[in-house]
């Protein structure tokens, strides 16, 4: 167990600087997770849904289906013009029949821009 330690206003703390560290750095995580996907969800059109979002360092992955290419282009475009995702381009994408009409499954990488 942790010894308590007394700050200058006489308040009880067992919370060492690295440990303030961590939770300052999560916290920046989060509001920078909290960003990427407000900013992703005001690129996505009407007609584009996405299955999974996946972040590594700064790599991304997006999975989704659109009703047509012109949709996923407009995606492509909005996360470019973005001031937190950069290079996004499409390395897979299928032609599939969803509902009697022809969807487009795909996968599109980018990154995201450093703060």
């Amino acid at each position: 167990m942790r010894p308590l330690n007394v700050n200058q206003e006489g308040v009880l703390s067992s919370a060492s600087v690295a440990d303030r560290q961590r939770i300052a750095g999560a916290s920046q995580r989060r509001n920078e997770l909290s960003k990427l996907l407000f900013e992703l969800a005001s690129a996505v059109s009407s007609n584009v849904y996405l299955q999974s979002f996946q972040r590594r360092g700064q790599r991304i992955e997006l999975k989704g289906v659109s009703q047509s290419r012109k949709s996923l282009q407009f995606l492509k475009v909005n996360l470019a013009r973005s001031p937190s995702y950069e290079a996004p381009r499409v390395v897979e994408m299928q032609t599939v029949l969803q509902g009697g009409r022809d969807a487009h499954t795909f996968t599109l990488v980018g990154r995201t821009r450093k703060p």
